[in-house]
């Protein structure tokens, strides 16, 4: 057997561990190879590298399938509320919807409640323009982006009225205040 057929031979069986394997398979081969560690490379194959790969599309398939589970449950809901009250404005049945299907996890409420006002106190000063170049320079990338997409839709309506001068700061905390004690 010449090189390339052995790497060929490796290249298949791990092609097939990795289409038949579950994530904890995946994970659990990764670990082994971090453990070996002197294993980089079989014959130009990066295992390691693989299991990683397809460990991240597994994790991005998971999450399609939650958004997927998340969609058909919220268009069971609605279907259900019409049925039972075909008058219902939309604005209520959104509301419905909100309460018992939330979009997305609640992964903010893991957060303490004066990490989370520091956070929003971070974002709408940028939002209002009041950091300074050195300041935003002290942030990680894309930090406003990753914020914004976990602030509750409350608080990001809260954010958008304060930063457009909708209202004043003092309305603003008073209604994040209120916000978070209720959630």
């Amino acid at each position: 057997m010449n090189k390339n057929d052995s790497k060929a031979a490796i290249r298949q069986i791990l092609d097939e561990f990795f289409e038949n394997a579950s994530q904890e398979d995946i994970l659990e081969l990764q670990a082994l190879l971090e453990k070996r560690g002197k294993v980089s490379s079989l014959n130009g194959i990066n295992p390691k590298a693989m299991a990683s790969k397809y460990a991240k599309n597994l994790y991005n398939q998971m999450g399609l399938t939650n958004n997927i589970i998340t969609k058909t449950a919220r268009d069971t809901v609605r279907t259900m509320i019409l049925q039972y009250d075909p008058n219902i404005p939309e604005e209520q049945i959104n509301v419905l919807l909100n309460q018992w299907v939330p979009k997305k996890q609640n992964s903010w409420k893991k957060i303490p409640a004066e990490v989370l006002k520091t956070m929003i106190a971070q974002f709408t000063a940028y939002g209002r323009g009041e950091l300074n170049e050195q300041q935003l320079k002290d942030f990680p990338k894309d930090w406003a982006k990753k914020y914004w997409v976990n602030f509750p839709e409350g608080i990001q309506r809260l954010i958008e009225s304060h930063i457009r001068g909708r209202i004043g700061s003092q309305l603003f905390w008073n209604s994040i205040d209120e916000f978070l004690g209720r959630q």
